[in-house]
């Protein structure tokens, strides 16, 4: 399904829409689905005593610091079918793989090595250690499906998981990937000296070009938990009249 005209504006049957961040995609992907889909009467957590009183426990750390398991209302919604157009970028695809590579490479290493070690190390040496692991599996060709060597398990893994594949991007349910057409950034314009504006409020380059995108393919919204863009969110609505949606609630009422 194709939600974009050529000149990269999403098509106005789909209107409106919001623009999904890194960081709203990231704990998209990470919330526990058996919230939702595991209610029933029949269902063995719900009958088992011990469990509900250990998630009760959980529940009352999990919420204070996390916001993952409030998205419960959002996230059924989306399964429901029940949303307005919702959409992210190449932007994210890239950003997203890099996090969950490096979250399913950690996540190996913390089982069988040093967790201090794993803790201690920062992007650039676990990016080495990445490059290292793919030039090994990259060398040996799979010729035995049945018989594969530690290695290979460890590369498909980490490397072979469909996450960003050109067929279907993050392949996330009712949230479409759109791509980006049509988006110049020239020197000396008005738009330029609008980017660089919030150059000076020290916001990210790449936050820069996901507001960008959003504007150019037509979102209304744009939502995400990273606070950058809520400090300036009142630029962001004059600039790019995009509305930040950063909490739970905005964000359940908009969509």
């Amino acid at each position: 399904m194709s939600l974009q005209l050529e000149n990269g504006l999403i098509k106005e049957e789909y209107l409106p829409a919001s623009y999904c961040d890194t960081s709203f995609i990231l704990d998209f992907v990470s919330f526990p689905l058996e919230v939702i889909f595991n209610k029933s009467e029949n269902n063995l957590f719900d009958k088992n005593e011990d469990f509900k009183k250990f998630k009760k426990l959980l529940n009352k750390y999990w919420k204070s610091e996390n916001r993952i398991l409030r998205l419960e209302e959002i996230v059924g919604r989306i399964y429901s079918y029940e949303t307005s157009t919702l959409v992210y970028s190449p932007l994210v695809t890239l950003e997203c793989t890099e996090k969950l590579v490096e979250g399913s490479f950690k996540d190996y290493a913390s089982k069988y090595l040093s967790i201090n070690s794993i803790q201690k190390s920062g992007r650039k040496e676990i990016g080495k250690v990445l490059k290292n692991i793919y030039d090994d599996y990259s060398n040996k060709k799979i010729e035995d499906w049945s018989n594969l060597s530690d290695l290979q398990i460890l590369g498909l893994n980490l490397f072979e998981t469909g996450i960003g594949d050109e067929d279907d991007a993050l392949g996330l349910f009712e949230i479409f990937p759109v791509d980006i057409k049509n988006i110049n950034i020239l020197h000396n314009t008005e738009d330029f000296e609008n980017l660089m504006f919030f150059s000076k409020l020290q916001l990210g380059v790449a936050d820069i070009l996901h507001l960008l995108v959003a504007q150019k393919v037509g979102c209304e919204n744009f939502i995400t938990f990273d606070s950058d863009f809520v400090r300036v969110k009142k630029e962001i609505k004059r600039i790019f009249n995009l509305n930040v949606l950063n909490n739970v609630k905005e964000i359940e009422n908009a969509i």
